[in-house]
């Protein structure tokens, strides 16, 4: 089981712009981590290439002690970690084929499928949606129906844009609800955000993304017991 995925040396160009040039970045299973920056910083691309959606020009990918370049290690990154834009994509169909579809794509059993998908359903509160167009849905409810279609296929990493961008405040409290749960079943997750205060509760890293580097910065994170401790990042910051 792959516990932790390490990234060395990513680099990504645009143009004349380095945009990316990050030494050192991990995700392990358990953890959640914030990204944090300006518009424009980066913060989807480095989501995207960890994810193995955009090819940098150039990283070290490490899987299971396995050193690998980014191109070699993309379809063990796409197997690994599912990507949630902030604006998530529906199929034109009801929410309920939306959870579904990766199921099927698995070719489980029909009686499975059928178990499986009640139940996620159910996890995320759209039992009352399961009918639904999924395309009509709003931003909240979207986000919701997204996080449940990759809770199903039990991603080992998480890498989620932005997402609780354009909701009111209701929608927003209802999916921070669901990725404390995730984070509650020992997903890892990644987080580009520009609202930090609602995910101090589950954050183990935080990092601010500037001049295509990753800087950290230490966190007061609440425990269970209403205790406070410093998390300190363990990236680095470019020529430290």
């Amino acid at each position: 089981m792959t516990d932790e995925i390490c990234f060395e040396n990513v680099e990504k160009i645009y143009g004349d712009r380095v945009l990316l040039s990050v030494e050192a970045f991990s995700m392990s299973a358990g953890e959640c981590t914030l990204i944090t920056g300006d518009n424009g910083a980066g913060k989807t691309s480095l989501l995207k290439i960890v994810s193995g959606l955009l090819k940098p020009q150039k990283a070290t990918v490490t899987i299971d002690g396995n050193p690998l370049s980014w191109l070699k290690a993309r379809p063990r990154l796409q197997s690994l970690v599912v990507y949630l834009h902030q604006s998530p994509y529906m199929f034109d169909t009801n929410v309920y084929d939306n959870v579904a579809y990766g199921l099927r794509a698995a070719k489980l059993p029909d009686a499975q499928i059928d178990e499986m998908v009640w139940e996620s359903l159910h996890w995320g509160k759209l039992d009352h949606l399961t009918h639904r167009n999924a395309r009509v849905l709003s931003g909240g409810e979207k986000q919701r129906v997204a996080l449940t279609r990759a809770r199903i296929t039990k991603p080992r990493f998480l890498a989620l844009d932005e997402p609780t961008t354009s909701m009111d405040r209701k929608s927003r409290h209802q999916t921070y609800e669901l990725i404390q749960q995730l984070r509650q079943e020992n997903m890892s997750i990644v987080i580009s955000t520009h609202d930090i205060e609602p995910f101090l509760d589950i954050v183990s890293h935080h990092h601010f993304l500037e001049a295509g580097h990753l800087h950290p910065i230490d966190v007061p994170m609440r425990s269970t017991d209403n205790t406070s401790r410093a998390v300190v990042t363990t990236f680095h910051r470019h020529g430290s």
